[in-house]
């Protein structure tokens, strides 16, 4: 009996572990359900956040897409904006030739000359303006457009951060594009306001600026002035030097503080130029045929302006070459104020071979009064054209 109660007791304990075994598998087979349940919902999430990238991607080209269509708009009115605008401009620099070159054989007073100058100068900045505001105009169209395609893509899947992104993109490439217009327009090679060349900062700062522009509108609180002593380089000199070859006309001052003898910074193409103060030892000027006052001092040893018909005066009217060897003026014919020329020396030359007469005029172009020419310096001065 006792036997039968302990088996009894035995398979007891045993059908109660079995069952709370049955429990805990139950309890496993649940989580594992639940779990399974969430993986997929979560694969059904990683699904649309593909799917949502996809057409996030999509979205973004399509605006991409946009936005190079409107760069390119642009593109083709700033190329047609600036063949219209060089045409004009092309067109005013021929006349300003043509008027300064009819000033000369007429003998306009330099009143009507610097008049002829300002209206030409006026005309350019209108061409150049008219050009840019249309281009400009065409640039805010198609940004209206873009902002036309955003707001779209905004009602889409976009999130606030991607619109942003997109947003920052199109403003930085709109940026880039006005940044190039005014620059390509620039490149018309006509500048207007001033130019400083002090340093190798300076210079490097104005070749960012300025281009291949070669002529300039200096206003009168500007300035176009050049001083290699305050810091340029050997090597930045030489680019200047390259640079300045280039300029045709300065509307404005120009003033040269160089002290470098084997490299003389010559303006090659420069025709017209309001005033010039320069203090190299060397200044040339081999094209020059129109200048307002022209300052020249000092330890200057040669001074060519062989084209140079037209002029208001030298500063005080003297050429005080302290250490001059020569001196030409071959093409101007006539001085209305008293002249001293003073060389370094009995070896100096000086080539005054086209003047004609010095003395002042009446308002009608005849003859005033006459005034001195006085030349110190060389042993041989040579005059066949002076008549008085």
């Amino acid at each position: 009996m006792k036997r039968i109660f302990i088996l009894v007791t035995v398979l007891a304990v045993i059908a109660a572990g079995c069952k709370n075994y049955d429990d805990r598998f139950d309890d496993l087979n649940g989580q594992i359900a639940t779990l399974t349940t969430q993986v997929q919902a979560l694969q059904g999430v990683a699904t649309q956040v593909t799917s949502l990238q996809t057409e996030i991607g999509n979205i973004r080209k399509s605006i991409q897409d946009d936005i190079q269509t409107a760069v390119a708009g642009v593109s083709t009115t700033l190329n047609t904006s600036l063949t219209n605008a060089q045409t004009t401009l092309n067109g005013e620099i021929a006349k300003l030739q043509t008027a300064l070159n009819d000033a000369a054989e007429n003998s306009l007073s330099q009143d009507d000359i610097a008049k002829l100058k300002s209206e030409l100068q006026t005309t350019l900045a209108a061409a150049q303006k008219t050009a840019l505001d249309t281009a400009l105009e065409t640039l805010q169209a198609k940004l209206t457009e873009l902002e036309k395609t955003l707001a779209t893509a905004a009602s889409g899947a976009l999130s606030q951060a991607d619109l942003d992104q997109l947003k920052e993109e199109i403003e930085t490439q709109l940026a880039q594009v006005k940044e190039d217009l005014e620059e390509s327009l620039g490149e018309g090679g006509f500048h207007s306001g001033s130019v400083t060349i002090t340093s190798s900062g300076g210079w490097e700062a104005t070749k960012r600026q300025l281009g291949s522009k070669t002529e300039f509108s200096i206003p009168k609180e500007g300035k176009f002035e050049i001083d290699t002593t305050k810091g340029l380089s050997d090597s930045e000199v030489d680019e200047l030097i390259a640079w300045v070859a280039e300029i045709t006309l300065i509307h404005g001052n120009l003033k040269i503080t160089h002290t470098g003898k084997e490299k003389v910074i010559k303006f090659a193409k420069l025709r017209s130029v309001t005033d010039l103060d320069d203090s190299q030892l060397h200044a040339h000027y081999p094209e020059l045929t129109s200048a307002g006052v022209i300052t020249l001092d000092g330890k200057i040893e040669t001074v060519k302006l062989p084209k140079l018909t037209t002029l208001k005066g030298f500063a005080g009217h003297s050429i005080d070459l302290d250490e001059g060897t020569e001196l030409t003026l071959s093409a101007l014919a006539s001085y209305e104020e008293d002249l001293t020329i003073d060389l370094g020396g009995s070896e100096a030359t000086i080539d005054l071979s086209a003047l004609k007469n010095v003395y002042s005029l009446k308002d009608d172009g005849t003859k005033k009064e006459d005034k001195t020419l006085t030349i110190i310096g060389p042993q041989e001065v040579s005059l066949p054209e002076l008549t008085t």
